[in-house]
């Protein structure tokens, strides 16, 4: 089938970029808000994930760490965010770190 909008894949990259900072600003920000309640090992390991997604480093680790995060979030709790989380870590883990990343594909 024909695509709609072809000139749209030449944005292909993007939408890792897109995925992977969405999914690090809230594992930073859970991250900030677990160091303020006093859980010190598991809000340092969020918010260094956080970082990590945002700035394109170690994106494959990061999201697999970010996937061990939200499948036990689910597990705890049945939230629809954790599931989305689990979704999009997924999906950096098998896509990469799509554009504006330190990661260089081998």
């Amino acid at each position: 089938m024909l695509n709609i909008f072809p000139d749209l894949l030449a944005w292909g990259l993007l939408a890792p970029f897109l995925l992977r900072v969405v999914l690090g600003g809230m594992f930073f920000f859970d991250g900030v808000r677990a160091l303020r309640a006093c859980m010190y090992p598991k809000g340092a390991l969020q918010t260094t994930t956080g970082v990590l997604l945002v700035i394109g480093l170690f994106t494959q680790i990061a999201a697999l760490a970010a996937l061990a995060f939200s499948v036990h979030t689910l597990w705890k709790r049945r939230s629809r965010t954790a599931l989305l989380a689990c979704a999009i870590s997924l999906s950096l883990l098998v896509s990469g770190a799509g554009a504006f990343a330190f990661d260089l594909p081998l």
